[in-house]
C-alpha cells in the first residue's frame, strides 16, 4: 500500500524558486560548524536572500518551529485591493 503523506521533496517541487533557495540556505546553516564559519554562512545567506542577517536568524527559528511551512510566504488576503476608500480616491483624482 502506498503512503498518502506528501514527502518533503514532493512539497518542495511544488513551491517557488524562493522557497527552494530558502531550503538550500536552511540546510547549509543547519550543518555543524564552528562559530566563525556559522557567522560567515549567515552573512552569505543574507546576501543571497537580499535581506538582513536578523531576517535569516528569524527564518532559522521559524524553520525549527514550523519545518517546511516556514519556507513558503503566504499571499496577502488583500492582494490587489486598494487600502484607500473610493471617496478618497475620487477626491485625490479630482484635485
Amino acid at each position: 500500500m502506498e503512503n498518502s503523506e506528501p514527502r518533503s521533496t514532493d512539497i518542495i517541487e511544488l513551491t517557488s524558486a524562493e522557497a527552494k533557495l530558502k531550503l538550500e540556505i536552511v540546510e547549509q546553516l543547519s550543518e555543524p560548524c564552528d562559530r566563525k564559519t556559522y557567522g560567515e554562512r549567515l552573512h552569505s545567506a543574507a546576501q543571497k536572500l537580499g535581506c538582513s542577517v536578523r531576517s535569516v536568524q528569524r527564518l532559522m527559528k521559524k524553520w525549527e518551529e514550523e519545518g517546511l511551512h516556514a519556507l513558503v510566504t503566504p499571499e496577502r488576503r488583500d492582494k490587489g485591493q486598494s487600502r484607500i476608500s473610493k471617496e478618497w480616491q475620487d477626491f485625490i483624482r479630482n484635485d
